[in-house]
């Protein structure tokens, strides 16, 4: 397939950081990336007019239109890859606060299985790293054993006092579903019991 016609989601409000790895590689492929890289020169000949014309048809089609609100008014190519960055790399920052702090605060909750918690929790990660985040798998690692209540303390000690290198996501996943599933079965089995003791 030839790469001028891959198709690609068009900017929305929550894929910039995608989006604009995507575009600039068709632009490049499309051998039209020097004309929002570099500035307007002062004298426009024609074939500098229709490489921006094209520019511009490339970048214009392949936004929402709720975005093209925001360059339609624009009369080259540069100042519709300027404008959209501008806005869109301001907007990131207060996305990336606002789920930092989720993660951060992020807790497992009484009746939510450990699956449902990590799966949840991983969403917000990937929602991070679409924004640009640097989030390497030590670290989300770290921010999921924080979201866990005290009773884990002793199965977070244990991972903890392993190597870096042990900690990946999937086994420190499988161990903490694995605790869930023990502390449901013996939740399960004192309270079989108390409903025993309590008939006697």
């Amino acid at each position: 397939m030839n790469a001028a016609n891959v198709q690609f989601p068009k900017l929305s409000n929550n894929n910039y950081h995608v989006w604009k790895f995507n575009m600039e590689l068709l632009l490049l492929e499309r051998e039209l990336w020097d004309i929002v890289v570099n500035d307007v020169p002062d004298v426009q000949d024609s074939r500098w007019l229709a490489r921006d014309g094209k520019a511009r048809a490339t970048i214009g089609l392949a936004v929402e239109e709720s975005q093209k609100v925001l360059i339609k008014q624009l009369r080259n190519a540069k100042a519709f890859w300027d404008t959209l960055k501008k806005h869109h790399e301001k907007a990131n920052i207060t996305n990336k606060v606002s789920l930092l702090r989720l993660m951060s605060s992020k807790r497992l909750v009484s009746g939510q299985s450990m699956e449902n918690h990590i799966n949840d929790f991983l969403s917000i990660a990937d929602r991070l790293r679409d924004l640009g985040e640097s989030l390497e798998e030590h670290k989300i690692v770290a921010f999921l054993l924080g979201t866990l209540p005290d009773d884990y303390n002793n199965l977070i000690s244990s991972l903890e006092m392993r190597p870096e290198a042990d900690l990946t996501m999937d086994f420190v996943k499988e161990k903490l579903i694995q605790e869930f599933k023990r502390k449901s079965k013996c939740e399960g089995e004192n309270e079989a019991a108390f409903k025993i003791q309590k008939k006697g």
